[in-house]
């Protein structure tokens, strides 16, 4: 691999070797910076999963050789980053919306047809603002790229298909999915949303190690002066504190623009923000990771001992777990997990038919949940295969995974479910959805 072009040509994941993957390594710290992020945008869009492996890799060598390799370990991991890039595309700053159009640009139809649909839910705008910078802006930084003119052209369909979004107002009055703001919200938002040390509400939400989560300003304006945790005057530090994504994404449904509450909640979007991503079950025991997502704590500990404590959004976890006490105090206070799961119920009529099938698996999944990391292993599968398994399984009893789905998208889950202790939980409720396939 002597030339750029060689490195085009090889897709990460089939070296299978170290010396191969070293070798491929090396050739990427004699690029200069613009080849090196050419080279991982097309490994990119050949699998997500070769950046992934890559920065492992990646992140190893930098423990003994930080130049240049803690530079490339920031590059993968700002395009790992816009696979769940969430915001508004005309309120980043430059260099981030040229890295998105980059990454844009390098995905495949379906994945750019979603982006770009999520990113005219957000503001219409932000269409037009593309179209602007693709065309006019830095037309030289992509139009050699190969998918530039498909990708102008999925703009300007989405553009003319645009349908306006009612008001917040006309919502509030029309649709019959929402509902009533809570009172025990109203009366409680005072409290759960303001920073303990300003009183003030919370826009800037970071977490510290024993879970109270601060205005930004207002905790590293302590550290300065005093750097111990405000509740139990313990050690703190500012590298101790991490960023509570869930904080934000809450206050993004339950508050407009200006901060002010609602008079209408969706209980669908709270819901849903209010599920573990990996479970996608409500959160019941909220722990936030390095990446600044909270998870349910078992998933994420499963998950985290078999992928070498990579977090989802691929961060190495080295601190430990911040059990998130926002969400918690916010489940005590108004009760809104009874309200949600209340909602679950009704929205899927399915899973109390199928009650007696996923009551074996939720046991079984109380069981691993118990257990330490390592624990669990048998068949050659680990306690991260047989939860994850158990959990697809169930959202398939519930109706929010067809039999179709479940059966030919996760065929490696099925062996799964077939093996040791887990057998005996999951063979009734697979032998219950085959035959419901084959009606």
């Amino acid at each position: 691999m002597d030339n750029r072009n060689d490195i085009y040509t090889i897709a990460y994941n089939d070296l299978f070797t170290y010396q191969g993957r070293e070798e491929f390594a090396k050739s990427l710290a004699r690029l200069s910076s613009d080849e090196l992020r050419e080279v991982l945008l097309d490994q990119h869009s050949l699998h997500h999963d070769n950046l992934v492996h890559m920065l492992r890799h990646v992140q190893r060598i930098a423990a003994t050789q930080p130049n240049p390799f803690n530079f490339i370990r920031q590059q993968i991991q700002e395009i790992l980053a816009f696979d769940s890039f969430e915001g508004s595309y005309i309120d980043a700053p430059p260099n981030t919306q040229k890295l998105f159009l980059l990454v844009l640009l390098k995905h495949n139809a379906s994945r750019r047809k979603q982006i770009l649909e999520n990113q005219a839910y957000i503001d219409s705008a932000n269409l037009s603002t593309i179209l602007t910078h693709l065309i006019e802006t830095w037309p030289h930084l992509y139009s050699h790229l190969p998918n530039y003119t498909i990708t102008l052209n999925n703009v300007l369909n989405l553009k003319e298909t645009l349908i306006p979004v009612p008001s917040e107002h006309s919502q509030e009055q029309s649709s019959d999915s929402l509902v009533r703001m809570p009172e025990t919200i109203s009366s409680n938002k005072d409290k759960l949303f303001a920073d303990i040390i300003t009183f003030e509400f919370i826009t800037s939400p970071w977490i510290a190690p024993q879970g109270t989560t601060y205005q930004y300003e207002s905790i590293t304006q302590w550290l300065h002066d005093s750097p111990t945790d405000p509740l139990n005057r313990s050690p703190l530090n500012h590298a101790d504190l991490i960023q509570n994504k869930l904080y934000s994404s809450l206050v993004q449904c339950l508050f407009d623009a200006k901060n002010t509450l609602r008079k209408f909640m969706d209980p669908e979007l709270v819901y849903q923000t209010l599920c573990c991503p990996l479970s996608g079950e409500r959160l019941k025991d909220p722990v936030v990771a390095e990446d600044g997502v909270t998870y349910e704590r078992a998933y994420l500990e499963a998950y985290l001992s078999a992928h070498d404590f990579f977090t989802p959004c691929h961060v190495l976890q080295q601190k430990p777990l911040y059990t998130n006490r926002f969400l918690t105090s916010l489940y005590e206070q108004t009760r809104l997990d009874l309200l949600l799961d209340e909602y679950a119920a009704a929205k899927l009529p399915l899973a109390k038919e199928n009650a007696h099938l996923i009551k074996p698996l939720r046991d079984y999944l109380g069981i691993r949940a118990g257990e330490g990391h390592f624990a669990g292993w048998s068949f050659g599968y680990n306690k991260w295969d047989k939860m994850i398994s158990s959990v697809h399984l169930i959202h398939a009893l519930s109706g929010t995974l067809s039999p179709q789905t479940f059966f030919g998208r996760y065929p490696y889950e099925v062996k799964v479910l077939k093996q040791g202790r887990l057998k005996t939980a999951a063979q009734p409720a697979l032998n219950h959805l085959e035959s419901n396939l084959m009606k």
